[in-house]
Formats: C-alpha cells, sequence, structure tokens
C-alpha cells in the first residue's frame, strides 16, 4: 500500500473513535448525567423479584389450607375461591397492594404491579403512578390450572 492510503485508513480511524466517543457522550447527557453503578442496578433488581416473592408467599388470612399463590391461580382460571367475603382477583389486588404501600409506597417509588393469564390477559392490575424514565422490570412465570401465569412488577425510577 502507498503512504497516502495508509495514512487514509489512520485517519478513518481516528474519525470512528471520535464517533463513537460523541455516541457515548451523547448517552451521559440524555440520561441526565446518570450512570448507575452494577450494584445499584443488582439491588434495584433484587428489590423487584423479592417484592414478588413477598407477594406470592405471603398467607392469606382466609384459611389454612389456601396459599396466596392457589388465590392467583384460581383468580386466573375459574375465580371461584373467596377469602373473608371477597373472591380471589380482589382479595389478591388488596393483599398485593397493601404489600406495595408497606414496601414501596414507603421508598416513594412508583410501580406497576399485574399479573396475565396464559394468553397474555391482564388479571390483575396496581399501579402506583405513571413509570417514566428508567425502570427494573421482574417476572415469575407460575404454572396454574388454566396454563401458565406471569406475575410481574415495573419498579421505576
Amino acid at each position: 500500500m502507498k503512504k497516502a492510503q495508509i495514512e487514509m485508513m489512520g485517519l478513518v480511524v481516528i474519525v470512528l473513535i471520535l464517533a463513537i466517543g460523541f455516541l457515548f457522550l451523547v448517552s451521559y447527557l440524555t440520561r441526565g448525567g446518570e450512570l448507575e453503578s452494577p450494584q445499584v442496578i443488582y439491588q434495584k433488581e433484587l428489590l423487584a423479584y423479592n417484592t414478588i416473592g413477598a407477594i406470592i408467599q405471603a398467607t392469606p388470612a382466609c384459611g389454612v389450607d389456601i396459599s396466596m399463590t392457589d388465590l392467583i391461580d384460581d383468580c386466573v382460571s375459574f375465580n371461584e375461591m373467596s377469602c373473608l367475603g371477597l373472591d380471589s382477583c380482589t382479595y389478591v389486588s388488596l393483599e398485593a397492594a397493601r404489600i406495595l404501600n408497606k414496601t414501596l409506597n414507603i421508598r416513594q417509588q412508583q410501580y406497576y404491579f399485574y399479573v396475565l393469564d396464559s394468553g397474555q390477559q391482564l388479571k390483575i392490575s396496581i399501579a402506583s403512578g405513571e413509570c417514566l424514565g428508567n425502570r427494573v422490570s421482574a417476572t415469575q412465570p407460575l404454572t396454574s390450572k388454566a396454563g401458565e401465569l406471569v406475575i410481574g412488577i415495573d419498579i421505576c425510577g
């Protein structure tokens, strides 16, 4: 190769490096200058998964032989069970809202909790407001009588 061609390739490499640097700068500025550390991201993801776990493992006040998973399963499939005079969907919604109020609302974090049936139709939906900006999502699939269901939460901010 001629000397001019090698110099031209060097200039192309320099321009590419500058372009990539500019993209990182634009990305940093559009995020408001906030780059979260991996530890902070991990803590938020852990909070999301633990919140789902707390809701699933909560002990309903309706009887010894009924679990929260049973009530969620019934809500998605038949909605025949009752707990404290409420149908399963209403009870799960109220209990999940109570748990979310004691955890995420105290931290002043916006969230969106949901349960989807096997056809991806929304069965339960609880939101504390609009989820703008960054969010951390967690989902937990469960096998139910009506097929596969998904319990999920988006924690905002």
